[in-house]
C-alpha cells in the first residue's frame, strides 16, 4: 500500500529550508514524532501546514522563521517529510543532528528581538548546511514524481 502523498509548498514560515513551490512528499505511515523532522499537520478546518517538530514532550511544532509555537492540540499529524522535489531533482530527506540543531534555534528564536536576528541567521546557515550534508538526489528520478 502506498502511504505517500504530495503537497506543493507555499509560504515563508519554513524558509530557507523549504522554498516556494517545492514539491514535498510525505509518508502517512510515519507519524512517530522526532525533534527536527518536518511534518504535514492538519487543522480543525482541514487545512494543511508544514512545520518542524521542536519538542516531543510537550509536543510543539513551529515554522523555522515563525515567532510563535503551534498548539499541538489544534493540529493532527498527517505524515512525516520523506523527500523534496526542487528544480526537477528529488532529494531524499535524511534526518540527522543538524535538523535537531535547527529545531533548537527555531525553538529559541521566540526569545525576543535582541536574539531573534542571531537565531534566524543560524537557522539559515544550518539549513544550507543540512542540504549540503544530508540531502542527496535520488537516482533515476523522473520528471513526474509519484
Amino acid at each position: 500500500m502506498n502511504n505517500l502523498f504530495k503537497l506543493t509548498y507555499s509560504g515563508n514560515s519554513m524558509s530557507p529550508f523549504l522554498e516556494e513551490k517545492d514539491l514535498l512528499i510525505f509518508n502517512q505511515g510515519e507519524k512517530k514524532l522526532q525533534v527536527g523532522a518536518l511534518y504535514a499537520l492538519s487543522s480543525a478546518d482541514s487545512s494543511l501546514i508544514v512545520h518542524r517538530c521542536v519538542n516531543v514532550d510537550p509536543t510543539e511544532f513551529k515554522g523555522d522563521r515563525a515567532i510563535c509555537f503551534d498548539c499541538s492540540e489544534e493540529f493532527s499529524v498527517v505524515g512525516k517529510l520523506n523527500s523534496i522535489v526542487r528544480n526537477k531533482t528529488q532529494l531524499k530527506v535524511r534526518h540527522g543532528c543538524i535538523d535537531r540543531v535547527i529545531a533548537y534555534f527555531s525553538r529559541y528564536n521566540t526569545r525576543g528581538a535582541k536574539f531573534r536576528f542571531l537565531f534566524v541567521l543560524l537557522i539559515i546557515l544550518f539549513s544550507k548546511l543540512a542540504f549540503l550534508i544530508y540531502y542527496r538526489p535520488i537516482e533515476n528520478h523522473k520528471q513526474e514524481p509519484l
